[in-house]
């Protein structure tokens, strides 16, 4: 989490909802940069959604029926 340190919460209220913030930083770094790259795109999130070793809490908060 040291690389966000330098993010404000005025920043992350922004980027993330307070239920994703929940979640997101008790991830581990690798994860944390999965989850931020799952959200860029329909195919990034799919492949995150499909992949087994994704949190199931982190996928809990991701729809693929925002990119459509």
């Amino acid at each position: 989490m040291e690389e966000y340190a330098d993010i404000l919460q005025e920043d992350w209220n922004n980027l993330l909802t307070s239920e994703e913030q929940e979640v997101f930083f008790n991830l581990s770094h690798e994860e944390q940069e999965d989850y931020l790259t799952a959200c860029q795109s329909y195919e990034a999130m799919k492949a995150y959604l499909d992949n087994p070793d994704s949190p199931p809490e982190a996928k809990q908060l991701l729809d693929l029926s925002s990119w459509k």
